[in-house]
């Protein structure tokens, strides 16, 4: 998740770069992209939701859909995870690989 004072004011930016680094510990990027219409009623950022913040440091963006977009983000991050977690176990017990493939699953958000 990011912000900025302005619209687009570098709110996409900011989160492609966290990605190079997320890529350099090699984590699976879960980007929203535009899975759900409620992606758009936050700004519309596929790379991760994002608000602009006025001079007062309140939120353009409607609370709700900001809200809405970022339980779908994590619903979707949580979602791939568990496929990743699924397939995981799935190759380990039938033995396609000799051992557990180790996997860092991250969401594209700050906290």
């Amino acid at each position: 998740m990011a912000s900025a004072q302005n619209p687009h004011g570098g709110q996409e930016a900011t989160i492609l770069s966290l990605y190079t680094t997320m890529h350099h510990w090699g984590a699976i990027i879960a980007a929203p992209g535009y899975t759900n219409q409620v992606i758009f009623g936050a700004g519309g950022n596929p790379y991760g939701t994002s608000v602009t913040v006025d001079q007062s440091g309140k939120m353009v963006e409607d609370v709700r859909a900001v809200q809405d977009a970022v339980k779908h983000q994590a619903k979707r991050t949580v979602t791939i995870a568990e496929w990743v977690k699924n397939a995981n176990h799935s190759f380990f017990n039938k033995k396609l690989i000799g051992t557990p493939i180790s996997f860092s699953i991250f969401s594209q958000s700050i906290f």
